[in-house]
């Protein structure tokens, strides 16, 4: 029998077949969602991000076709302004018209020449001189010419051949240079008098000191004030 005076210590029984360790495959898996979204996170912060910037670009694009270019501002001219300036520029550009002469037929071996004052002629930084227009400024020119052919009696006159040409002459080749042409031959009709026009233009370049002209190889030319040769810095 036990003495009640005697106090005893308590006794506990541990099961040996516990483990204080959590089991390797439950680590395993939280390991693996731990991961998973840690990623998810990462990629949905990336998209955020790269969705902020995008819209930042097309704000900026947006702002920029909508607003007009610096020299259509109004707080640096209007658009009457840059009119007056283009409308300025190209009234310095060079150019020059020059008219046939009306009741007297100016051509002297078959070189035309022309009224550059009177009338609808001027010239305007290009120099006229004995028949021919002298280019003060390079650049490519829009040359022109127009000859009216009529009053001819096919009946009567001789077939022959019909040449408007405009000829360019320059320092820097010999001779004279052929620049275009319109060539007919005569007479079309034997039944009755012949009107005809011959028209030519082309763009060119043209150096400073070169002379262009017309030459003319007519059977009969009008001598009228509807005759013109001009040219123009495009």
């Amino acid at each position: 029998m036990a003495d009640p005076s005697v106090v005893y210590s308590s006794v506990f029984v541990v099961d040996g077949k516990t483990s204080a360790s959590l089991d390797p495959q439950k680590r395993r898996t939280g390991m693996a969602q731990t991961l998973l979204f840690v990623l998810l996170t990462m990629v949905l912060l990336g998209i955020l991000i790269e969705g902020y910037f995008i819209f930042q670009l097309w704000t900026r694009n947006s702002t920029a076709l909508a607003k007009p270019p610096f020299f259509l501002q109004e707080k640096d001219t209007d658009e009457n302004e840059i009119k007056s300036i283009q409308a300025e520029w190209d009234q310095k550009k060079p150019k020059a018209h020059v008219t046939g002469k009306s009741g007297k037929l100016d051509c002297k071996e078959g070189k035309m020449f022309w009224e550059s004052v009177n009338g609808d002629a001027f010239t305007h930084a290009i120099d006229y001189k004995d028949g021919s227009l002298v280019i003060k400024t390079e650049g490519y020119y829009f040359i022109y010419s127009k000859i009216f052919n009529g009053q001819m009696d096919c009946k009567t006159s001789a077939k022959g051949t019909f040449k408007h040409s405009v000829y360019k002459s320059t320092q820097w080749f010999p001779g004279d240079l052929e620049l275009m042409s319109s060539k007919r031959y005569h007479c079309r009709n034997d039944k009755e008098d012949m009107l005809d026009i011959s028209f030519l233009g082309g763009i060119y370049h043209l150096k400073e000191g070169d002379q262009i002209f017309v030459n003319e190889k007519i059977i009969r030319l009008q001598s009228t004030s509807q005759n013109f040769f001009g040219a123009f810095l495009i």
